[in-house]
């Protein structure tokens, strides 16, 4: 799913409205904050026909992409985030980039159905939590093995109201997403 420039800027305004994180912004004074880093980004190309819609029964290029990520909580407390969805990390969203431009954004939301409509709780614990999230993009550009990937979102519900970007990193094309990279 890819917002048009319109929806991003709206949806990075919203973001930064929750952005204060009540953080002392003073010299010498620590600044709690939750980071982001992502240690590898792997994925794997495939085809499948469409059954309905403007692509009917044409070959469509598919990529599922799986990015190790470590979410490190140093605000000094547990966090609990609420989702309807399945983890407190569902609202992060793939971007591929192009140089600076983007090209892709996928939300991990986008291919999860709920789980709860009134929001479930899940706690992220004080330190390093290690994670895999998978994202199915359809219709890729061709050369996606050549973009970078990083990952942005929010914890809501939470104390933690800072937007949570990460490092970009290359995306590498593999067999399966359990072989190593070519």
């Amino acid at each position: 799913m890819k917002l048009c420039t319109g929806h991003r800027v709206v949806f990075c305004a919203i973001l930064l409205l929750f952005a204060v994180d009540g953080a002392s912004n003073e010299p010498g004074k620590n600044v709690a904050k939750v980071t982001l880093t992502v240690t590898k980004v792997r994925a794997v190309e495939y085809f499948s026909t469409a059954l309905e819609g403007e692509f009917n029964g044409m070959k469509i290029r598919n990529v599922l992409t799986a990015c190790d990520v470590v979410i490190d909580n140093q605000t000094g407390e547990d966090l609990t985030i609420q989702s309807n969805f399945s983890s407190a990390i569902d609202y992060l969203t793939l971007e591929l980039l192009r140089g600076d431009k983007t090209v892709v954004e996928v939300q991990y939301i986008s291919h999860l159905s709920p789980v709860s409509f009134d929001g479930n709780l899940f706690v992220l614990k004080k330190g390093k939590t290690l994670a895999e999230m998978r994202f199915p993009i359809r219709l890729p550009p061709k050369d996606w093995p050549q973009l970078q990937a990083r990952l942005y979102g929010f914890l809501p519900g939470s104390n933690y109201k800072g937007v949570l970007e990460s490092n970009k990193l290359k995306v590498r094309r593999v067999v399966d997403l359990n072989s190593p990279a070519k």
